[in-house]
């Protein structure tokens, strides 16, 4: 709602609005004075509440992290569901710095002397085949090529990875910063401003945390490519080849099984929720009743099934589908 509650207009974060105000004032305080008013505090959480949150930040220069824990709870079901979330924003201290880019400079460099050095294996197995009047070997090249395009890509991401590093100090120094400069003390700044830019720092840190997701992310992404060239490279032992060369074959008919397997998850999912969405939170939304068919998958079965006819037979014939696949 945008309307005031407790005398406070609701703040926006992260897109979206919400009512707050420090926590030992909820907490601490039994009745609350504002704008003539008297309120007690015990009600700034009612039956209207859908969520609350409770936002902590903690810094430490010494170790170079910023840590963000929020507390949730969501009153908007049935029944009240909690969470607890860590999210942690490391930087490296100036005096690191130079080593961190020393490393990072040896690292480039030995990438981009694997590059070279599969930029010259390209070149060279076209001039054989060229001298010789011998068709070119696609396969090897396609692997060549594979590892020029995974070594210029490591390098972009090590060269991303540095950059971001270097700027971590100057950019959680900057976050501190705003926090620090908030006059909460001023009693001329309205509560309202102080609160909007607090959820400012807030969101400058949050932004900072998603681009540190993003790097994670995308190093992930590299070690599978990685694996893979990895799981390739071992054919060249006679014993692996034979499996190596199964696994390749088989490529193409793995993949129209996880097509097959992806469209009756879909099937099953939409169902439970036509079926069981509106009585029950853990198929309340197409997400959740996804996440449920891979928890059958893996042996977890939803709390209570035997307790619906109905829940029980969706059970046991999504089971029997996926066994059978």
């Amino acid at each position: 709602s945008d309307a005031p509650y407790f005398g406070r207009a609701p703040s926006p974060l992260q897109g979206k609005l919400g009512h707050s105000d420090f926590l030992y004032t909820v907490a601490d305080t039994p009745v609350l004075v504002r704008d003539g008013n008297t309120l007690p505090a015990r009600s700034f959480v009612d039956t209207k509440t859908e969520q609350v949150l409770v936002l902590s930040i903690f810094q430490s220069p010494t170790s170079g992290l910023t840590t963000e824990v929020v507390l949730g709870a969501d009153l908007s079901g049935k029944t009240v569901k909690s969470w607890v979330i860590y999210e942690h924003y490391g930087f490296v201290p100036k005096e690191q710095q130079g080593e961190l880019a020393w490393k990072y400079s040896v690292l480039l460099l030995c990438i981009l002397l694997v590059f070279i050095v599969n930029f010259y294996i390209f070149f060279h197995l076209r001039y054989v085949a060229l001298k010789t009047d011998k068709p070119i070997d696609r396969i090897e090249m396609r692997w060549v090529v594979y590892d020029m395009s995974q070594a210029m890509l490591v390098l972009a991401f090590a060269a991303w990875s540095l950059y971001y590093k270097l700027r971590s100090e100057e950019k959680a120094a900057n976050f501190v910063g705003k926090l620090a400069s908030i006059p909460f003390g001023d009693a001329g700044i309205q509560f309202g401003d102080k609160v909007n830019s607090f959820f400012e720092a807030i969101d400058l840190l949050n932004s900072d945390l998603a681009a540190s997701h993003q790097i994670g992310n995308a190093a992930f992404a590299i070690m599978m490519l990685m694996l893979l060239r990895v799981v390739t490279a071992t054919a060249v032992h006679p014993q692996l080849r034979v499996l190596v060369g199964s696994l390749m074959h088989a490529l193409n008919d793995l993949w129209h099984f996880a097509l097959l397997l992806l469209l009756v998850y879909f099937f099953f999912s939409f169902t439970a929720l036509w079926m069981f969405g509106d009585h029950r939170e853990d198929f309340a939304t197409f997400k959740l009743c996804f996440v449920q068919e891979f928890e059958m998958l893996m042996g977890r079965l939803p709390d209570g099934f035997l307790d619906d006819t109905r829940l029980t037979a969706f059970v046991i014939f999504s089971i029997i589908v996926q066994f059978f696949l």
